[in-house]
């Protein structure tokens, strides 16, 4: 035997452990990767009714806010129209109070009239 057939028997024993030594890792690295894709698996199977659930969440926060839209677009209406009643009962009442002004002294000067002839007549019993 040589030196270079002692080497080469050394370098065949080395290749051996090396491949005795690499099968467990390589089972493991199996195991591995049979837990990713059973990982993968379920994150595909919980993940589909979670992108439903928000497609499904998104329609409904469009369709509330359309319905907020339309609220508010009612309540703008509304608010424009009350403004424009309160206007016109301002106008109204701001009318009618000159309109009383103008005739509340003749109102007043009718009444007095009417007490003193009530108190003529009242005298003119007693006597």
């Amino acid at each position: 035997m040589t030196v270079s057939d002692f080497f080469l028997g050394i370098l065949a024993l080395s290749g051996l452990a090396l491949a005795i030594a690499a099968v467990p890792a390589f089972l493991r690295l199996g195991r591995a990767a049979g837990a990713v894709e059973r990982l993968a698996s379920r994150l595909s199977q919980d993940l589909l009714p979670l992108g439903q659930r928000l497609a499904s969440l998104d329609h409904e926060i469009h369709d509330l806010a359309g319905r907020c839209r339309q609220g508010l677009d009612k309540t703008d209406q509304l608010l424009g129209r009350a403004t424009a009643t309160a206007d016109r009962l301002e106008r109204t009442s701001a009318v009618l109070l000159n309109a009383l002004a103008a005739v509340a002294p003749q109102v007043g000067g009718l009444v007095a009239g009417w007490r003193a002839f009530a108190a003529a007549l009242r005298r003119g019993k007693d006597r």
